[in-house]
């Protein structure tokens, strides 16, 4: 393996103290010394990292980039952001532990079309992520929605003793296979026809296991107040680690409540509760078309969705609860009539409809945007992505701000088109973490250099156990990222995302460089990170 020094950077630990001028010397995958002053090494390479900064890699601690990391294995979009390590198994949402028609219908959201899923079960998916290196490392979640698949299927009902006794094994089983933490998305089906109880029952397996619970919550909009509530009590109940992930205050009934959000967290913080968040820095978000559609419609999964749309009594049911809501879930379309959710990745015929706003393509057809929503689920069978403009830059910032927050893209690694190309998707695919260091960081000043490298690096890397990497010390792994501080920024729009981030020069996974000044070396140094 490459040995080199690292010279005259401005090396920020990532612990949020002070950057300092110095060298790093690299050897082995390891990082063998920091030091303010020169290091010597006979035969090390020399990187001149002189008027950058040197930073441990960054961690995307919410990341979908499960299958698009196993079709495309540089992974370009994330590593010339800088990561080096994604957090998988995100929102309940993983091709394990079953992987058959169904499962894989209803991950089309993090699937990519046409690739070929060679595994039946967990123990295959691992060995065949170990035996396909990527240039990132990846730390693996399962997905509640899984294990609950795999126990009692789609069915829109509470758990019995059994049952909930049978998920609690079968995530043990997981945990003994080395997944790193626990995973739930319940504005999805099967997760969200869980109660508190249930969640509690996994949550206790993941405290006796010190692993890490995020929790896509039960609700962004009209519940967020609840639905957080349900997160920090889980918490509170089994002293488990939990997450909220992508922290948002959606829906124009909650602008500029981001602050009541977040003293939430602060005092449950005080009270003994360890909870963290991860948000991006958009003020839009990104998923499928289903989540516009009641909970009740999805019971049986995304075949028995689709032909309750078929049949004309059971679909205007669906198109009146998609406006007036049930009881603890609220409609996404009625307070902005789908004027804020815009198409970003359909197939077929209707793919013009991509960067149309639900509104539009309903007043340019002449129908409601029940109606239309209906009919593009149908059509596309199930595989509509889109865009979710709700929440406001103000609170985007204040949640920023919070020391208990870190970032995570929610998105996926990609390419420029080469191999993976999802229609329009979002553009933190490509930018999240060069705007917060070009935009947030050096323009707004909304958070300092040391804080914003601290929430994407030693953060995360405690967050999930990691405690070989996301600190530049001695005997740490030597995953480094090393960027210009004043030309550092993303580049990618809604308009056009397929755009890659500026001003990232150097990064290395575990000690081999991967990217160097917009060249991607083809490295595959990634590990899948299993605790075993």
């Amino acid at each position: 393996m490459s040995t080199f020094i690292i010279r005259n950077g401005s090396i920020c630990i990532g612990d949020g103290s002070s950057c300092f001028n110095g060298d790093i010397l690299v050897a082995d995958g390891i990082i063998r010394s920091v030091r303010q002053g020169r290091i010597t090494a006979e035969g090390a390479e020399v990187i001149d990292a002189s008027g950058l900064i040197v930073s441990p890699g960054f961690i995307d601690m919410h990341s979908h980039s499960d299958l698009t990391l196993l079709a495309n294995p540089q992974g370009e979009s994330k590593l010339s952001q800088g990561v080096t390590t994604e957090v998988v198994g995100n929102c309940g949402l993983t091709a394990f532990p079953i992987s058959d028609r169904e499962r894989r219908k209803s991950l089309g959201f993090i699937d990519v079309p046409g690739m070929q899923w060679t595994w039946k079960d967990t123990d295959e998916y691992i060995s065949v992520q170990l035996e396909n290196p990527s240039a990132l490392n990846t730390v693996p979640f399962v997905g509640h929605g899984g294990i609950r698949v795999a126990v009692m299927g789609y069915e829109n009902r509470l758990a019995g003793k059994r049952e909930l006794a049978a998920m609690q094994e079968l995530l043990q089983a997981h945990f003994d296979d080395g997944l790193q933490g626990l995973s739930t998305g319940l504005g999805y089906a099967p997760d969200f026809y869980s109660n508190e109880d249930e969640l509690c029952a996994l949550a206790e397996v993941c405290a006796a296991n010190s692993r890490c619970f995020s929790f896509h919550v039960r609700g962004e909009r009209d519940t967020l107040f609840k639905a957080i509530a349900e997160v920090l009590s889980v918490g509170r109940r089994t002293g488990a680690e939990v997450e909220i992930s992508h922290m948002k205050c959606a829906h124009v009934t909650n602008v500029g409540k981001m602050s009541l959000v977040l003293k939430m967290v602060d005092d449950a913080r005080q009270a003994g509760v360890k909870v963290n968040f991860d948000h991006y820095p958009y003020t839009a978000g990104n998923s499928y078309l289903g989540l516009v559609f009641p909970p009740w419609a999805h019971e049986g999964g995304l075949d028995r969705l689709l032909e309750r749309l078929s049949d004309p009594d059971t679909r205007e049911r669906i198109k009146r609860d998609m406006l007036n809501g049930t009881d603890g879930w609220a409609s996404m379309i009625a307070a902005q009539n789908g004027s804020n959710i815009v198409i970003s990745n359909v197939p077929g015929r209707i793919n013009g409809y991509i960067g149309k706003s639900l509104a539009d393509i309903a007043g340019s057809e002449g129908v409601t945007v029940p109606e239309i929503a209906c009919t593009l689920m149908l059509e596309s069978q199930g595989s509509v992505e889109v865009l979710l403009f709700q929440q406001t830059e103000e609170d985007l910032c204040l949640a920023m701000k919070h020391p208990s927050g870190m970032f995570g893209s929610d998105g996926f690694a990609m390419d420029c088109g080469k191999v993976i190309q999802k229609g329009r998707p979002h553009p933190r695919s490509f930018g999240t973490f060069p705007r917060i260091l070009g935009h947030y960081v050096r323009e707004e000043r909304v958070i300092s250099l040391e804080e914003a490298i601290r929430k994407m690096t030693s953060l995360p890397a405690s967050k999930v156990g990691l405690h070989d990497r996301g600190l530049l010390k001695e005997g740490m792994k030597a995953d480094i990222t090393i960027f210009a501080p004043d030309s550092v920024i993303d580049n990618a729009t809604y308009a056009d995302p397929f755009r890659y981030s500026s001003g990232i020069r150097y990064v290395f996974v575990n000690g081999e460089m991967a990217y160097c000044d917009g060249s991607f070396l083809g490295t595959r140094s990634g590990k899948f990170l299993l605790r075993r």
